[in-house]
């Protein structure tokens, strides 16, 4: 979707919000408006693209995060030395899929401050990392901590396993596997790990 058919569709809805296709990407605004500052809260998975950007209702560009690979949980803040009162349009674009929301900006100062919150799936000890996500044949699974014995499946939308992988645990419990997931269908999948701690399951998604 271009920027204009991003204004345009933004226009011609009436809600707060304007959500454009992005499954499993969670975004949030602590306020639609705000004075000084406004927070934005992104999920990510290990590894992700992602790329941000704010609009006049015109298509001016006023604050711009260039498209970086996400690995670790940070905070970006964007000092903009100009933006008067009014409505704008951010657009938070993860992995080429696009979230678009309106900004009200209610202020005579000409200052103002985005600030992204940036946080990974999994980037925190004894959960499941993979990437790259979406993923068209390899994908790359990382266990920070296993003590025990375990075991990963890839399963469909419906929990149907389709593939099994057994794994034995390292020196310093850090493991890394690779799985070939090139004969899955183009769709969205889920990877569970199992042990006899309990299970956890990230979503990936296979393109073609």
């Amino acid at each position: 979707m271009t920027i204009k058919a991003l204004l345009i569709t933004f226009c011609v809805s009436s809600c707060g919000y304007l959500y454009s296709q992005a499954p499993g990407y969670p975004v949030e605004v602590d306020s639609s408006l705000f004075t000084e500052q406004v927070t934005f809260t992104v999920e990510v998975g290990f590894g992700d693209s992602l790329n941000f950007q704010c609009f006049t209702i015109s298509g001016y560009r006023i604050a711009h995060l260039s498209k970086r690979r996400i690995y670790q949980p940070k905070k970006f803040v964007l000092d903009i030395d100009s933006m008067t009162t009014g409505t704008y349009i951010s657009s938070v674009e993860i992995n080429a899929q696009r979230i678009a929301k309106r900004l009200i900006r209610d202020s005579r100062k000409q200052q103002a401050k985005i600030i992204l919150d940036v946080r990974v799936r999994g980037s925190s000890s004894d959960q499941l990392v993979v990437y790259p996500n979406p993923v068209s044949s390899i994908l790359h699974v990382e266990i920070m901590s296993l003590a025990d014995e375990a075991t990963l499946e890839i399963l469909d939308p419906g929990g149907k396993k389709l593939l099994e992988h057994d794994l034995t645990t390292s020196a310093t419990g850090h493991i890394r596997e690779e799985i070939d997931i090139s004969m899955l269908d183009p769709g969205q999948y889920f990877i569970r790990l199992s042990s006899r701690d309990g299970s956890t399951t990230q979503r990936f998604i296979k393109d073609r």
